[in-house]
């Protein structure tokens, strides 16, 4: 991990999409998505997107015994 990183500008913003139409069920994904710029450009972007919302969707609601 690259934490603790250099101070400089960072942007973060949430996104929820509704994919899947045409191909199946549709279904519902969340993101967050952290760009970081520097000198007015942006020098990386990383993307989360509810992994666990995933799993849920391909194989259902399972509980662990």
């Amino acid at each position: 991990m690259d934490f603790p990183m250099e101070v400089g500008l960072v942007g973060v913003t949430a996104l929820r999409r509704d994919s899947g139409r045409g191909l199946g069920s549709p279904y519902r994904v969340d993101y967050c998505f952290v760009f970081e710029l520097r000198a007015g450009l942006f020098t990386r972007v990383r993307e989360y997107a509810d992994t666990a919302r995933g799993h849920r969707m391909v194989f259902g609601e399972r509980t662990q015994h």
